[in-house]
């Protein structure tokens, strides 16, 4: 997907009244992020018209439907970031997978140090940091014709597990680097702990 048309994107709870939503395009990753005020144990409909949504070669998509239901707030968690050492503003904040390849929320600053993630599934997430330099709330790699250094990201080596209906407060001190190599021995460390509870078996 290279491009897309919000006014063609449908949004409607389990009693057909419409939803407000913002969208986000990702244009490295080429992905769309719809955010919305979600309530508890409600269901919703998202309807893509035709049009909305173009490819590469110009080619839009025939009529797309998804649902999504959501759950009692007990059963989320609440993932609270207090970040220390920040060197400017704005920033994007992204909690992902373990692996770091799916964004599963994204939330921006531009002064506080404080960030919430509200009503997440229950999950072991890693964190990730964009200093927005450009201020336009995305991602922008570098550019060799424009002389354009990529926006520097933060990668922070600790991963956080939130559980249903807890609260986790977690401090990140930006000035830490990432080190691959405390990585390799947390991977090795975890693989000799699952042996040992496969052989105690």
């Amino acid at each position: 997907m290279v491009k897309f048309d919000k006014s063609k994107i449908r949004l409607v709870n389990k009693d057909s009244s419409a939803v407000d939503f913002t969208t986000e395009y990702d244009v490295f990753d080429q992905k769309l992020y719809v955010d919305f005020k979600k309530e508890p144990q409600e269901k919703y409909n998202f309807t893509f018209l035709p049009g909305a949504l173009t490819d590469f070669f110009e080619k839009s998509n025939d009529t797309l439907s998804y649902k999504l239901t959501t759950k009692e707030l007990s059963d989320y968690g609440n993932l609270i970031l207090n970040l220390r050492n920040v060197k400017r503003y704005p920033i994007i904040v992204e909690i992902t997978n373990k692996k770091g390849d799916v964004v599963l929320a994204s939330a921006y600053s531009e002064s506080s140090p404080t960030v919430e993630f509200n009503l997440v599934q229950p999950d072991v997430f890693t964190v990730r940091v964009i200093y927005d330099d450009n201020k336009n709330k995305m991602y922008d790699t570098g550019s060799f014709l424009e002389h354009r250094y990529s926006e520097e990201v933060f990668y922070n080596q600790e991963e956080f597990d939130v559980r249903a209906n807890w609260d986790r407060n977690e401090t990140i001190d930006l000035s830490i680097p990432f080190n691959p190599e405390v990585e390799k021995k947390t991977d090795e460390k975890k693989k000799k702990d699952a042996e040992r509870k496969r052989k105690a078996f």
